[in-house]
């Protein structure tokens, strides 16, 4: 839906398109659940919003991603519901469209909400891979792994 907004700049009023389009998902009020781990089809519109919502049943550090998207799209993350304290964002600014994905450090048992927004002026809807992982390390400068020439070894993941 194309809606036209008037703007009086100096004297003068310019009549212009306000994008506002479909394939945005969730709202601030009422944002979509996902499940860690498990990889999301997802759309945004063009200048506006998709909210997503999860909780961490593990402190940890948790890389945040959107995969394949097919214009420029961001990420902020938020620690309380109403999109008030903003505790990390992803943005590789405006440019050939790019996986936006970045690591943060979450609480267990907390509920967090996540902001995508995307930018395109030839899109009206913009799709992407949602996906939330927790990341495990192995070994620590106290507690190393042993490894051994010759022998595999499985990884944690």
């Amino acid at each position: 839906m194309v809606v036209e907004r008037a703007v009086q700049l100096r004297r003068a009023t310019w009549i212009y398109p306000a994008l506002i389009t479909a394939g945005s998902e969730g709202t601030a009020q009422a944002p979509v659940t996902v499940q860690i781990g498990t990889p999301r089809p997802s759309s945004v519109g063009t200048f506006t919003a998709s909210y997503y919502a999860f909780t961490p049943a593990v402190t940890g550090t948790y890389v945040i991603s959107l995969s394949n998207p097919t214009a420029d799209v961001r990420w902020r993350l938020y620690s309380g519901a109403g999109l008030t304290n903003e505790i990390a964002s992803c943005d590789r600014y405006f440019g050939t469209p790019s996986t936006e994905s970045c690591a943060v450090n979450l609480q267990a048992n907390a509920t967090y909400y996540l902001l995508v927004n995307g930018f395109s002026l030839s899109l009206n809807s913009i799709s992407f891979s949602l996906s939330i992982d927790r990341t495990v390390n192995e070994g620590s400068p106290s507690a190393p792994v042993t490894l051994t020439v010759g022998t595999a070894r499985a990884g944690k993941r």
